[in-house]
């Protein structure tokens, strides 16, 4: 059974690179109208982005969440799910980029039934309060330290997790680039069905 886990990580893996790289030349072959400097930035840009997708879900596969006392509420739903699908804000990342993410995360979870949670680092209490308070559809909770690899990209990203606070399926939520939400989505919907 595990090796069964450890072969669909390994293929997701793949699979979230090769939609990176497609989406990647499919954005370079768009730019081709612009002038040479612009190209090259996006083409930077774009290179600098996957690069950084592929180091931080692959970093972050498969990891056990450390168990602490500000844990107890995220453990207590982990038992209770066989799996959570996890959105992560921090008010250190971009307010656009954490605004796209938590508007496709809404989207998805309407037409799915399961445990969804949305976990937030917020130092101001009235911040949360606020986030909470306007996002009452989900279970919101503040102050969680993940320690994940991919915490250092400062960019909001979602995962699944199990009953044994396992990550899979970790993904790095870029506004930029909708066609690689997409397809996660899709993944993260056929999991779900399977359930």
């Amino acid at each position: 059974m595990k090796s069964r886990s450890v072969l669909r990580n390994i293929v997701f893996s793949i699979l979230v690179s090769a939609n990176a790289i497609i989406v990647f030349f499919v954005f370079i072959k768009s730019s081709g109208s612009h002038s040479r400097d612009i190209v090259s930035r996006n083409e930077d840009y774009a290179i600098k982005s996957l690069l950084m997708s592929i180091k931080g879900t692959y970093e972050s596969e498969g990891l056990y969440l450390d168990f602490s006392s500000n844990y107890d509420s995220l453990f207590v739903l982990a038992l209770q799910n066989k799996m959570v699908f996890v959105l992560r804000l921090t008010e250190y990342q971009c307010e656009s980029c954490a605004i796209a993410a938590i508007s496709d995360f809404t989207d998805l979870i309407k037409g799915l039934s399961g445990c969804f949670i949305v976990l937030t680092s917020y130092s101001n209490d009235n911040s949360f309060k606020a986030f909470r308070q306007s996002h009452q559809e989900m279970v919101v909770l503040n102050e969680i330290d993940l320690q994940l690899p991919i915490e250092k990209l400062n960019t909001p990203y979602m995962f699944l997790m199990d009953n044994k606070m396992q990550t899979d399926m970790v993904f790095l939520h870029q506004k930029e680039f909708p066609e690689k939400t997409e397809g996660y989505f899709a993944a993260i919907k056929k999991r779900f069905s399977e359930l």
